[in-house]
């Protein structure tokens, strides 16, 4: 599945970084198109380096709610490694720290520019024409010994016409263009200076399951065509406005009322596979059975059988299917603050 929020270009550049890459990569706080981009072009690939995304809690707490971009960021997890502190695990690994994390971008007709701020370590990235030219220095440092910020900073030639976008910044950074030695000794000041923030910051889980392991799953147990929807339900989330406000407990009961499932296979389910307990299940169908948006109905059992519910779309919410299907009905039940 393409998200529709990724970025093709940036996509690109993503994968030809990760390809290119023969160490280990750092992405300093990035932004979410950068983050959508990463689990597209991760996605691409038969292997994903060692990537160490850095930022600061609220930012890692926040990507832990957005259930549509961290469970595809999940699958570039490694999955042995959910329970090691091994910093030279291969795949996506997360860092919480307090240090300075800033990133920039400014734009204009004939300039990219670029700035990241680690600690009290600061780089510049300056594309003009399709050149680059970087400049990395602490305060109080002279400037001209790491390179300036200017007329007189080294240049760095970049491949393609997205030479400069933000992407992860790798020791590898500058093998696809002619790099003088100058820059490769900025870029190398960099990455210890991220090597550095590392050591000192807490690792960090997504605890969210991996989209590709949720279908599967799913499929194993309710079948294709509830896959189907689960995966539909999901890329409508990609499309709120506020990712937050999808919640993958409460997509799968609305594809369970929507295919007329039972809820105890739809819960069990969920509760196997790592979305929610059965008790949080509970609760969001009870919250969405108060918005009248699903219904719950009790069917015969024979003696002695344990009581079964099945789900079933209100009258309410049958009028927003009629006219705009499964995506309809999940933008309905989004959670509302």
């Amino acid at each position: 599945m393409t998200p529709e929020t990724a970025d093709e270009p940036l996509v690109e550049t993503v994968v030809a970084e990760l390809e290119s890459a023969d160490s280990e990569q750092f992405l300093v706080d990035p932004q979410r198109p950068v983050l959508d981009a990463l689990a597209e072009a991760g996605s691409r690939l038969d292997e994903v380096p060692p990537i160490h995304l850095l930022g600061h809690s609220d930012r890692l707490v926040q990507l832990r709610r957005d259930f549509p971009l961290a469970s595809r960021l999940a699958n570039l997890t490694n999955p042995t490694d959910e329970a090691s502190e091994d910093a030279a695990a291969r795949g996506l690994t997360l860092w919480q720290t307090d240090v300075d994390l800033q990133r920039g971008l400014l734009v204009d007709d004939r300039r990219l520019l670029t700035v990241a701020l680690v600690g009290d370590f600061v780089g510049v990235s300056t594309t003009v024409d399709g050149s680059t030219t970087t400049a990395v220095a602490r305060p109080g440092d002279d400037a001209r010994a790491r390179g300036s910020v200017g007329e007189d900073a080294e240049p760095r030639e970049v491949v393609g016409e997205d030479a400069g976008a933000e992407g992860p910044v790798g020791s590898d950074a500058g093998t696809r263009g002619s790099v003088s030695g100058d820059a490769e000794t900025l870029v190398r000041n960099v990455i210890d200076e991220c090597r550095e923030v590392r050591a000192e910051a807490q690792r960090r889980f997504l605890e969210t399951p991996p989209l590709r392991e949720v279908l599967d799953s799913c499929e194993e147990a309710l079948g294709a065509e509830f896959r189907r929807g689960f995966e539909r339900a999901v890329a409508v989330g990609q499309e709120i406005p506020d990712p937050t406000a999808f919640h993958a407990v409460r997509a799968a009961l609305l594809v369970g009322a929507y295919q007329c499932c039972e809820q105890y296979e739809v819960s069990e389910w969920g509760s196997q596979t790592g979305l929610g307990a059965e008790a949080t299940f509970s609760r969001h169908k009870c919250a969405l059975e108060d918005d009248s948006v699903i219904q719950g109905i009790a069917e015969s059992v024979s003696a002695g059988g344990r009581p079964r519910q099945r789900l079933y779309v209100t009258d309410r919410a049958a009028e927003v299917v009629e006219s705009d299907g499964l995506p309809g009905l999940i933008r309905l039940g989004a959670v509302r603050e």
